[in-house]
C-alpha cells in the first residue's frame, strides 16, 4: 500500500505565510481610504516630489484633518494634478498651503470652484505673481452719470458701480471743447468728475466707470 505524503508543518506555514503576503499587498491597495490615515499622519518628508498625481488620489480622499500644515508644495504636486473632484468642500484654507505653493501650471482648468474654498482661504501672500490671469476675471461694464453744466459754470458728476460689480478705473467727458475737466479720482466704489463750462451755453459731462463683474 503506498504511503501518502503529508507536508510538514514548516512548509504549510510557509505556504500560509506566502497567500497572506500576496493577497494582503492587494487588499491594502483597494482598502486605505482617508479613514485609515490619522489626522496630521502625511507629513512633507513622507511625500516623494511629483509623487501626488492625478491617478494616486481617491475622489475626496485628502481631507484637510489628514495633512500637517505646509505639507503640499509646489514640488510635491505634479502638473494639473489637482482637479475639482479631488478636494473635499473647503478642504483648501490658507493655512494648508505654503507661501506660493499654488501656481498657474499646477491647476487644471476649471479645477478651483467657489466650493472648494474656505472663506478667506486665498490671501495675497498665496498667489504668485502674474498667476491669476485676464481670463480667470470677470469681464468688465461702464456705469455713466450725465449732469448739465449751467453757462459758465461748474459741474460735478458721480457713478457708482452696480451691485456686487467692483470699480477698477473711471473718468469722464464733456459735450464741447469749452468744457475743462478740474478733477477726476476714485469715490468709494465709483468715480467722480468736475468740469469748468468755459461756453456760453448748458453743457452736459460724464462720469465714467469701468466695473469688474464679481
Amino acid at each position: 500500500m503506498a504511503r501518502r505524503l503529508r507536508p510538514s508543518p514548516a512548509l504549510v506555514i510557509a505556504l500560509l505565510a506566502l497567500f497572506v503576503a500576496i493577497g494582503g499587498v492587494g487588499y491594502a491597495a483597494s482598502k486605505i481610504g482617508t479613514s485609515d490615515i490619522q489626522n496630521k499622519a502625511v507629513t512633507k518628508r513622507k511625500i516623494d516630489k511629483q509623487a501626488v498625481s492625478t491617478n494616486r488620489i481617491a475622489d475626496l480622499a485628502v481631507k484637510t484633518e489628514k495633512l500637517a500644515d505646509q505639507t503640499v508644495t509646489t514640488d510635491k504636486i505634479a502638473d494639473l494634478a489637482v482637479t475639482t473632484t479631488k478636494i473635499a468642500d473647503l478642504a483648501v484654507t490658507t493655512d494648508k498651503l505654503a507661501d506660493l505653493a499654488v501656481t498657474t501650471g499646477k491647476i487644471a482648468d476649471l479645477a478651483v470652484t467657489e466650493g472648494k474654498l474656505a472663506d478667506a482661504s486665498v490671501s495675497t501672500g498665496k498667489i504668485q505673481s502674474a498667476a491669476v490671469r485676464a481670463d480667470a476675471l470677470g469681464g468688465t461694464q461702464l456705469a455713466t452719470t450725465q449732469v448739465s453744466v449751467a453757462a459758465n459754470g461748474n459741474g460735478v458728476a458721480a457713478v457708482t458701480c452696480p451691485g456686487s460689480t467692483q470699480v477698477i478705473s473711471g473718468g469722464g467727458t464733456a459735450s464741447s471743447f469749452g468744457v475743462h475737466m478740474v478733477t477726476s479720482f476714485q469715490a468709494g466704489n465709483g468715480w467722480i468728475v468736475a468740469y469748468q463750462n468755459t461756453t456760453a451755453a448748458a453743457q452736459t459731462i460724464t462720469a465714467i466707470t469701468t466695473c469688474l463683474s464679481a
